[in-house]
């Protein structure tokens, strides 16, 4: 199903992962490779063309186990709660599905820069929110794709074609807007030149000197991936 809005995206999201159903996955995705599965699923709902349809940016892909007459009874369960929402449309697949899971995830690991996200639900999702309006205000709102996990608090994003300065800039304001919404972050890749400058494991600050003792306990040599963890410990 998929939405014209964020507000509207993650109450669905929030409502299914709540909702009781046995989930294989359920994952909110937004940008540029999200409007391009709706585009295509929008032909599949009925129309001619994109043109002829309402635009959709976000779109919520559900998976759910359990046995055939399980899952029947299950998805109608959704059709019907999903009819309490705003959605624009509603598409059930089966053997295309696989495809358009994988397309989209690849799509927030593939890019020159990939953060991973933590925290609670609804911070992560605040999290997306806050992320899109700060992208927003960069040259990058067009190549950047995200993908929330629902009921488990991830946020997956990722970047195309962005440079070392740029950034540099873009996860220092990241990370600072992760800290504001409750939620960790780690730098899976990012430009080398960028690496220099920021701490990929996105720790907060104050925890500098906890972690400096604990490594000094059980590591008092410094023998152990020497370097390589946050704050160069």
């Amino acid at each position: 199903m998929w939405f014209a809005d964020h507000e509207s995206a993650a109450q669905a999201a929030s409502l299914i992962a709540a909702g009781g159903y046995e989930l294989d996955s359920a994952r909110l995705y937004s940008g540029n490779a999200a409007v391009s599965a709706i585009r295509d699923l929008f032909q599949d709902d009925g129309y001619d063309s994109f043109s002829d349809a309402p635009t959709g940016n976000y779109l919520l892909l559900v998976k759910i186990a359990g046995s055939p007459a399980s899952v029947r009874s299950q998805i109608e369960d959704v059709r019907s709660e999903s009819g309490t929402l705003p959605t624009l449309g509603f598409v059930e697949m089966s053997d295309p599905a696989d495809e358009v899971w994988d397309y989209l995830d690849s799509s927030t690991y593939d890019g020159d820069l990939v953060v991973a996200f933590s925290g609670m639900q609804s911070d992560a999702s605040r999290l997306m929110r806050r992320l899109e309006r700060l992208l927003a205000q960069s040259s990058y709102t067009n190549s950047a794709n995200m993908a929330l996990d629902g009921g488990y608090g991830t946020l997956q994003m990722s970047i195309d074609s962005l440079d070392a300065v740029d950034a540099s800039a873009l996860l220092e304001s990241m990370t600072t807007v992760a800290h504001e919404c409750g939620c960790t972050n780690l730098i899976e890749r990012c430009p080398t030149e960028a690496k220099r400058d920021i701490d990929v494991f996105g720790i907060d600050a104050t925890l500098e000197p906890i972690m400096r003792r604990t490594k000094q306990q059980y590591d008092p040599k410094s023998i152990l991936n020497r370097g390589r963890f946050a704050f160069g410990i």
